[in-house]
């Protein structure tokens, strides 16, 4: 599925579950460095989720659905823009970065 294959639904309900633990990983290490005060781990585990995203185009595509599927769902329930939280939109400044200066990998599969 990183790639941006076609998916069974099973192995699309696997992948998705996939990247939804990759995405825990890491925000939980974001998380964990915030409370310990380690701003530059913080930074480099949102970086390296930003790339881990970049460089697998289906990946991406999962996770910015889920991000969109977030944000409106909490502009409804909680009557905001639908950004509860700014980590989401780290990684994606992380994601225009990458895709500037490297280039946009989710164009090479499609």
């Amino acid at each position: 599925g990183n790639a941006g294959e076609e998916l069974t639904p099973a192995e699309q309900a696997v992948f998705e579950f996939q990247v939804l633990n990759e995405q825990d990983r890491a925000w939980f290490a974001v998380e964990q460095y915030k409370l310990i005060g380690y701003n530059e781990w913080l930074e480099a585990e949102t970086a390296e989720m930003a790339m881990f995203l970049h460089k697998n185009p289906g990946a991406r595509r999962v996770w910015l659905a889920r991000e969109d599927e977030r944000a409106k769902y909490f502009s409804v329930a909680l009557n905001t823009d639908g950004n509860i939280d700014d980590w989401g939109q780290q990684v994606k400044s992380y994601l225009e970065v990458y895709d500037s200066q490297i280039g946009d990998s989710s164009m090479d599969t499609e």
